[in-house]
C-alpha cells in the first residue's frame, strides 16, 4: 500500500457512502480481499479518462427477492420505470455492456418515463433524489448517463436486463453515438 492510499476498511466505508473512489487512492489487491471475504466483488470503472473502483455482487451472493421472504430492498413501481426509462434511453445497444452508456439529457429520460405512465414530476424527483443518490444515475448540468451501480450488476443481472431490453422505454428513432466506447468502461479485477 502507497502512504497516499487509504486502507481496505476504509476504502470499503467510503464506497459505502459514495459509490466510486479513484483507483489510485485504494489498495486494489487488498480491498478485493476483502470484498471477497464479504461475498461482493470489486470492479475497476472508467466512466472517464481516470480509473475508478466501485463494488458489486457476485451472481452467487446478490440479494433474492422471492416471494415469500425479502432479501433487500424492493423498487416502488415509480423507481422502478424512471430506472426504467434511463436504462431504455442510456443503453441503445443491449449487445454493448450498459455502463457507462450514451449520454442524454434528462428532460429525454424524464418524457420517456412519461410515455410509460409516470408523472412529469415523479419522474424527474425519482431521477434526481433517489436514483442519483443510490449511483444508478449521473446527473450532470442536465445530462444523464447511467451510474457506477450499473457497472457493479453481476452478469446474471445484465442478462436479465437483455431479455426484457426491448420493453424498455426509450427514444424514437436512430440513438446518438457519442463515439464512447462501452465495452472498454468496465473491467473486472482479477481474484
Amino acid at each position: 500500500m502507497r502512504p497516499e492510499q487509504m486502507p481496505a476498511r476504509t476504502a470499503a466505508a467510503a464506497l459505502r457512502a459514495r459509490h466510486t473512489l479513484p483507483a489510485s487512492t485504494v489498495d486494489v489487491a487488498a480491498l478485493t480481499a476483502l470484498l471477497q471475504q464479504a461475498g461482493r466483488r470489486l470492479i475497476i470503472i472508467t466512466p472517464d479518462s481516470q480509473r475508478h473502483v466501485a463494488v458489486g455482487w457476485t451472481d452467487e451472493t446478490r440479494p433474492v427477492i422471492d416471494q415469500e421472504l425479502i432479501v433487500g430492498p424492493v423498487a416502488s413501481w415509480s423507481l422502478a420505470v424512471a430506472f426504467a426509462a434511463a436504462l431504455g434511453m442510456c443503453w441503445p445497444d443491449s449487445s454493448a455492456t450498459p455502463y457507462p452508456g450514451q449520454a442524454v439529457t434528462l428532460d429525454e429520460v424524464v418524457n420517456a418515463a412519461e410515455k410509460a405512465g409516470m408523472s412529469h414530476a415523479w419522474a424527474k424527483g425519482s431521477l434526481i433524489n433517489l436514483l442519483a443518490s443510490a449511483g444508478l444515475v449521473d446527473i450532470d448540468g442536465g445530462i444523464l448517463r447511467l451510474g457506477p451501480t450499473v457497472a457493479a450488476f453481476t452478469p446474471a443481472q445484465v442478462s436479465g436486463f437483455r431479455r426484457i431490453h426491448d420493453r424498455l422505454p426509450s427514444a424514437a428513432g436512430p440513438g446518438n453515438d457519442d463515439g464512447h466506447d462501452d465495452q472498454r468502461d468496465v473491467e473486472e479485477v482479477d481474484q
